[in-house]
């Protein structure tokens, strides 16, 4: 797994990839449909209207080495506990 002297390098680059993604959604997403608003409005999500959706066939990969490599290995953590039978924690 990842040491937390990794955890605290990788932290920022996780943090600038979240934020390219949230820029390309809400550039290329979707509005909610009205009964997806009343649904975050029920869930009590903030400013509902600002929320868009883009439909991918896979979450894109970071570009960045180090970042992409842990996101593999997660990737492959969480596939083989499905194999298992364990439930995601």
């Amino acid at each position: 797994m990842i040491t937390s002297q990794e955890f605290v390098q990788l932290l920022p680059l996780a943090v600038a990839w979240a934020e390219q993604q949230e820029k390309h959604i809400l550039q290329n997403g979707v509005q909610l449909t009205a009964s997806q608003l009343v649904d975050a409005k029920l869930v009590q999500v903030v400013s509902s209207e600002k929320v868009k959706l883009l439909k991918v066939d896979q979450i894109p990969l970071p570009n960045e080495v180090s970042l992409k490599s842990a996101a593999q290995m997660l990737s492959n953590y969480f596939q083989l506990q499905e194999l298992q039978g364990r439930p995601h924690r």
